[in-house]
């Protein structure tokens, strides 16, 4: 707590809120391509900059949980 405090007392040349702020390492960029679809990514990293295709992610996941019900619906069968 007091380290926060010192961040934060006028006059020593460093921003507390500033400091929080440049701790976010992802951010949304949303962007819509030649066919105009829109594409949502999550972006991050500093020295080894990355993205995901949020879409991409989602269509693996519906396809990922599609798959695991219809084994358990055999399994159960």
């Amino acid at each position: 707590m007091d380290q926060w405090l010192a961040l934060r007392a006028p006059g020593n040349g460093v921003d507390g809120f500033h400091c929080m702020r440049s701790a976010v390492a992802v951010r949304l960029h949303s962007y819509r391509d030649e066919s105009h679809s829109l594409h949502c990514d999550l972006i991050g990293g500093r020295g080894h900059p990355w993205s995901i295709d949020l879409v991409s992610v989602t269509v693996s996941g519906i396809l990922f949980v599609g798959f695991a019900c219809a084994l358990m619906a055999h399994w159960v069968r």
